[in-house]
């Protein structure tokens, strides 16, 4: 019997040496950059999130999921993801909830990796940030930002860089609510309300010290 010339097989016809694991791992690795910057502008808080969130990820994978399955990285993903996307400020048990979430019902009832029909980590966002939950609410006061939207102390911007994008957006509507009445002035900083002035001075002292 002779081997036909022509072999019809189903695709694929180019075999590949990466496996799950190895794409998930990888992918791994290319966050811890985004991890070493988020620990950098937001400190301790976003490295407890992080752990947090990657606890209740992997411990819902470790007893509800196949433990084969906890070593092929996509737990780990979902949970880094999770952490990044979530406020540096919000309590760790809701972290914690939010990864259980996310492994439990948006990977592991559908049948765990590969069939979920929704991102793990995209779900469990929006299971925290249903109505009730304030900490993600638009609109929501972040870490060191009271509900005025100024910062409690300039060393807060430092630390926060958000709360100095808060002022320059109220620095903004400031200057157009002057420009509207012109009273636009040349003093080197958009106009405003003394008050106001004076945080944009105080963010922007802090932000040239931590240079």
């Amino acid at each position: 019997m002779t081997t036909p010339r022509f072999l019809i097989t189903a695709s694929p016809h180019l075999a590949e040496r990466d496996s799950t694991p190895k794409i998930m791992w990888h992918v791994v690795l290319s966050l811890l950059p985004v991890v070493a910057a988020s620990i950098y502008f937001f400190g301790p808080s976003a490295v407890l999130v992080i752990a947090a969130s990657l606890a209740g990820c992997l411990m819902t994978e470790w007893v509800f999921g196949k433990r084969e399955t906890l070593l092929d990285g996509s737990a780990v993903i979902t949970g880094l993801l999770l952490g990044l996307i979530l406020p540096a400020g919000i309590p760790l048990w809701m972290a914690f909830a939010g990864g259980v979430f996310s492994i439990g019902f948006g990977k592991l009832i559908f049948g765990g990796l590969g069939q979920n029909i929704f991102n793990p980590a995209l779900l469990g966002r929006a299971f925290l940030q249903r109505p009730g939950t304030e900490h993600l609410q638009p609109g929501a006061a972040g870490p060191g930002v009271p509900a005025s939207g100024l910062p409690r102390r300039a060393d807060d911007v430092a630390r926060d860089p958000r709360e100095l994008v808060a002022i320059e957006g109220r620095q903004l509507r400031a200057a157009a609510y002057e420009s509207a009445r012109g009273g636009c002035h040349d003093s080197g900083h958009p106009a405003g309300a003394p008050e106001v002035r004076a945080d944009w001075n105080r963010a922007v002292a802090a932000r040239n010290g931590r240079h």
